[in-house]
């Protein structure tokens, strides 16, 4: 009997290590929201989880006439700090003070992706950010892009009822997005993840010898309302900025 207890007890053990994984809590987040897009009438409305295009892991797309919807999802908790244009937002949680790579950004690189795919103009394509979890969002400033609770994510779809796409066009799309190719799997993620590592090497050392990681201009110290930070000189055309360590 105590044997099975204590097999019990590591299982139990394995699977609380397991659910706390970053991994693990972003496809809860994920699973979560897809439940909020099958609340759109299929009618008008296609909805693609887990795709994988330009090398971009994207959670979900959705096609319309009233634009295509990039969604990316993130189950955080704690408070949010957020900007539009910095690479990274940070977040507090538990005393400590978490740096993650800027959501909006990261987002709007799976739009660049899609756009080239799918050949379309780029104010077909609306990119949000979706909180999954409890995270409270700061920001100095108003973000120019949309970042949503789950439970606003239908609504925010809903705001657009101007049609920009031909039935033609939804139905091409979707014939695209719905081959095998683009469709997320373990070999996908592998790859996905070797070149999510390569890109933050690169990145990193780009910093360190003083050149922007996003376009090659060099970064420039400012001394700001809320601190020196770094900053691409090619602004405004680069926004990239970056805290002092």
């Amino acid at each position: 009997m105590l044997i099975v207890i204590s097999v019990f007890s590591v299982l139990f053990i394995c699977w609380l290590y397991w659910r706390n994984t970053p991994k693990s809590k972003g496809e809860r987040g994920e699973r979560r929201v897809a439940a909020q897009l099958n609340r759109l009438s299929s009618r008008h409305y296609h909805v693609f989880n887990n795709l994988y295009v330009g090398f971009s892991q994207i959670d979900h797309v959705v096609v319309s006439r009233y634009g295509i919807f990039v969604i990316e999802t993130k189950n955080y908790s704690g408070c949010l700090h957020a900007s539009d244009s910095g690479q990274y937002w940070w977040r507090q949680s538990g005393g400590k003070k978490i740096t993650f790579y800027n959501p909006i950004v990261q987002n709007l690189v799976h739009v660049r992706n899609l756009q080239r795919l799918l050949k379309l103009p780029s104010d077909a394509f609306v990119p949000i950010v979706v909180i999954a979890g409890d995270a409270r969002i700061e920001s100095a400033d108003e973000l120019r892009y949309w970042v949503v609770r789950k439970s606003q994510v239908v609504d925010a779809i809903k705001t657009y009822d101007d049609k920009v796409l031909s039935e033609q066009q939804v139905e091409e799309c979707c014939d695209k997005l719905s081959k095998p190719r683009f469709q997320w799997n373990s070999d996908a993620e592998k790859q996905h993840e070797g070149i999510v590592r390569s890109a933050v090497i690169n990145s990193r050392r780009l910093e360190r010898s003083g050149i922007c990681p996003r376009c090659g201009g060099y970064l420039v110290l400012h001394h700001g309302k809320y601190g020196d930070f770094y900053g691409c000189s090619n602004y405004p055309k680069c926004t990239y900025t970056r805290k002092t360590r």
